[in-house]
């Protein structure tokens, strides 16, 4: 429904097989509905959909929260904005696909781990601020150069794999780094 809030927290834990939908089916159900494992949580779970459809709808990894997951998608359904997944001092993994469609990926401290990065859309974008991100592969082509680090907090870009491309870039800020074995 629109509003609905789930927050794992203190330690809590919630494990989950099947996709996580955060957002309805239409514009109507899906609006402001969000997500947060934080102060020592644990999630694990198959394909998280962030916005799926809707506006406005949120997960966020803070505090120690853990969160693991096969995919992750940000911004489901063209037309549909202000979906966001953000990492703020906690820890998220997805061993397969993160791809950032229509919305934003926050990383601004903690880490971030994925098989393959994908960012296709105008509309979808990754503000990487600070912390660790950590990919196997990367296909960013939305107009934009990639950028690690705000130029104040440490940021660190670990590539690996053969397969990184950076269409329009890839900018390293001041206290930022890129490291790995991978391939650009």
């Amino acid at each position: 429904g629109t509003g609905s809030h789930v927050r794992v927290q203190n330690g809590g834990s919630m494990v989950d097989y099947g996709p996580v939908y955060i957002g309805g089916s239409d514009s109507e159900t899906g609006r402001l509905n969000r997500v947060m494992v934080a102060a020592g949580a644990y999630w694990s779970n198959g394909a998280v959909y962030v916005g799926y459809q809707g506006v406005g709808n949120s997960f966020q990894v803070e505090s120690s929260g853990q969160v693991y997951m096969t995919d992750c998608y940000v911004g489901w359904t063209p037309g549909f904005a202000g979906n966001y997944f953000e990492v703020n001092g906690g820890v998220a993994a997805a061993s397969g696909l993160l791809e950032v469609r229509n919305g934003s990926n926050i990383l601004s401290s903690g880490s971030l781990a994925a098989g393959s990065l994908l960012m296709t859309n105008a509309a979808g974008q990754f503000i990487f601020n600070g912390g660790a991100l950590n990919t196997r592969s990367a296909a960013v082509n939305n107009g934009l150069p990639f950028v690690v680090g705000d130029g104040t907090r440490a940021a660190r870009y670990d590539v690996y794999g053969t397969d990184n491309l950076f269409y329009d870039g890839l900018l390293v800020n001041a206290q930022g780094s890129l490291a790995g074995t991978g391939r650009i």
